[in-house]
C-alpha cells in the first residue's frame, strides 16, 4: 500500500485508504464496518483518526485533536493545501487563487496513516490547478496542523490570541513581576519575550537602567531600544525619534509644563500608532511635580459593559471628531471611543480593538453625526445627550484614583505602552530657573512610536524559537 502512494511509512502501521469508484457516483463511501475492522488492526484504536468521504465533503474524527465529525469542504482542503504545487518553497507565498479551485473538486484517493507519531491525510485529487501540470495535484495534511485551522480552540492557540489576550489592570493589580525590566538584561531570549509578553497583555512595561549619556536622536539609546523591540513607525514629530520637553510658543500642549490629563497620541490619525516609548533623560534639581501616570481604558470600558451596557453600545457607536490643525500640518478623524474588532467565532462577546480618548485633541463634533440617518431635530439632540452622558461616565471611570497608576519616572527610566489602550498623562511641572543651567530643560524625555504588527511578530516568532530551542534540548 506504501508503495502505491510513492510515500514510505515510518512505522509498520496500516494505512486506512480510500478508493474513487469508477461507477456513477465518482466516490466510494466506506461502510462504517470496514472503518471499523481497519482502525482495530491499529493498537490504539480509540485515538486512532478516521474519514468519511461525502458528495462534496470529508468528514474527519481525531480524539486526540479535537475533531469529532468535522466536515470539510473538498475545496476548502484543496485551498488549504501547502505543496510546493501550492505554496513556493522559498517564499512560502500561495501560487494559485480560491477561485482557481473548481467547485465540483473531488478526491480521486483519501489515505490515513501514521508517520513518526503523527497522523497524515494524503488526498490525490482528481485534477490539476496549473494547466500544463501532467500529474494530479496531492495535498498531504498533519492533522495537528490541520486541527490549528479548524477548530476554534486550535486557531486561537495556534495564533497565541489566547495567551495573548490582555489582562486588565487597576492600580492594586499592576503588580507583575515583569512591569520593571533591567535594559540589559533585553540580550537574553526570555527576557525579551517577557518584556514583550508584559507589554503585550497588560498594555505596559518599564525598563530600567537605559543609559542617558546620547542625547542626539540618531544616537541615543531609546532608538536602538525600540528598535530591539520592533520597527519605528514615522510620523511627523521625526524620522525616528523625538523630544518632549518645555518650550516657549508649543505647538502641543505635552510641550508645556502645564497639566496634561490622560489621553492618546496621534488619535487623529486614520490609524494611531499602537505603541509609544518615554525615555526620561534628564530633570532639573529644582523640579517640583511632573509626575507620570497611567490607567487602564479596556478595564474601564469591561466595567461600563457589564455594569452599564448602554453607556458601552453609544461610545461603540458613536463617533467623536478628533483633530490637529497647527505647525503646518492639519489632520481630522471621526472614531467611536470603544472601537470593537469584527464579529469572530472566538467568543460571544465583541472584542475591544482600542480606545479612542484624548480630549486635549478632540474637534468640534459636527452636529450632522446626529442628523445623520434621517434623526429627527428631537432624536438628534436625544443622541447627542447619550453621548454627553456616555463620555462623562467613561471620563470618571478613568479619572478615578483606583485605576490610575502613578509614579515619579527618574532619569535612565523607560515607559512602554500600548498607545490605543493604555491612557498617560502628567501632571503640570515648574522649577527654579535661576538656579539651573542657563538653557537646560528642566525636565527631557524622548519618545518614538512602534509599529504594533512589528511587536506581535517578534512576540511569536521568538516564542517559537524558544520553543523549538526547549524540544531540541
Amino acid at each position: 500500500m506504501a508503495a502505491s502512494t510513492g510515500l514510505r511509512l515510518a512505522r509498520t502501521v496500516p494505512a486506512v485508504r480510500y478508493k474513487a469508484s469508477r461507477h456513477a457516483s465518482r466516490l466510494a463511501i466506506p461502510t462504517s464496518a470496514a472503518v471499523d475492522t481497519l482502525e482495530g488492526l491499529h493498537s490504539t484504536t480509540s485515538l486512532a483518526p478516521s474519514v468519511k468521504e461525502r458528495h462534496d465533503h470529508l468528514i474527519i474524527s481525531s480524539r486526540q485533536h479535537g475533531l469529532q465529525n468535522i466536515a470539510l469542504p473538498y475545496a476548502w482542503l484543496r485551498d488549504a493545501c501547502t505543496a510546493p504545487t501550492s505554496v513556493h518553497p522559498s517564499t512560502q507565498q500561495k501560487v494559485f487563487r480560491t477561485s482557481d479551485v473548481p467547485a465540483a473538486i473531488r478526491p480521486a484517493t483519501v489515505l490515513l496513516r501514521q508517520d513518526d507519531e503523527h497522523w497524515k491525510l494524503e488526498i490525490v485529487w482528481d485534477c490539476a490547478l496549473q494547466p500544463d501540470q501532467v500529474e494530479a495535484d496531492r495535498s498531504v495534511f498533519d492533522l495537528a496542523e490541520l486541527a490549528s485551522h479548524v477548530t476554534p480552540a486550535g486557531y486561537a492557540a495556534r495564533n497565541s490570541l489566547q495567551e495573548l489576550a490582555p489582562i486588565l489592570w487597576k492600580r492594586s493589580s499592576l503588580s507583575d513581576r515583569n512591569l520593571r525590566i533591567p535594559y540589559a538584561r533585553l540580550e537574553s531570549p526570555p527576557i525579551m519575550l517577557a518584556a514583550l509578553r508584559q507589554l503585550i497583555t497588560y498594555g505596559i512595561v518599564f525598563f530600567t537602567d537605559v543609559p542617558v549619556e546620547q542625547k542626539a536622536d540618531e544616537l541615543c539609546e531609546l532608538a536602538i531600544l525600540s528598535s530591539m523591540l520592533g520597527n519605528i513607525r514615522r510620523t511627523w514629530y521625526g524620522d525616528k525619534v523625538w523630544d518632549v520637553k518645555s518650550v516657549e510658543n508649543s505647538k502641543n500642549i505635552a510641550y508645556t509644563n502645564l497639566d496634561l490629563g490622560l489621553h492618546m497620541d496621534l488619535v487623529h490619525y486614520d490609524d494611531p500608532p499602537r505603541y509609544q516609548l518615554l525615555h526620561f533623560l534628564h530633570a532639573a534639581k529644582s523640579l517640583r511635580g511632573g509626575a507620570s501616570y497611567f490607567a487602564d481604558a479596556y478595564y474601564a470600558a469591561e466595567v461600563l459593559r457589564k455594569t452599564e451596557p448602554e453607556i458601552f453600545a453609544t461610545l461603540a457607536t458613536e463617533q467623536v471628531a478628533f483633530e490637529y490643525k497647527n505647525g503646518g500640518h492639519w489632520r481630522s478623524s471621526h472614531k467611536p471611543t470603544i472601537e470593537l474588532a469584527p464579529p469572530s467565532e472566538f467568543g460571544e462577546e465583541a472584542i475591544i480593538a482600542a480606545v479612542n480618548y484624548s480630549p486635549p485633541f478632540q474637534g468640534r463634533q459636527p452636529w450632522s453625526m446626529f442628523t445623520s440617518g434621517g434623526s429627527t431635530q428631537q432624536e438628534a439632540m436625544e443622541r447627542f445627550r447619550r453621548l454627553h452622558h456616555a463620555l462623562g461616565r467613561f471620563s470618571s471611570l478613568v479619572e478615578s484614583p483606583e485605576l490610575q497608576y502613578s509614579l515619579q519616572l527618574a532619569p535612565g527610566e523607560c515607559v512602554a505602552f500600548d498607545n490605543r489602550r493604555v491612557l498617560h498623562a502628567r501632571t503640570a511641572f515648574s522649577w527654579d530657573a535661576a538656579s539651573e543651567p542657563a538653557g537646560e530643560a528642566a525636565r527631557w524625555m524622548k519618545g518614538c512610536y512602534v509599529e504594533g504588527d512589528s511587536i506581535r511578530d517578534h512576540y511569536r516568532t521568538l516564542s517559537e524559537r524558544l520553543v523549538q530551542d526547549t524540544t531540541m534540548l
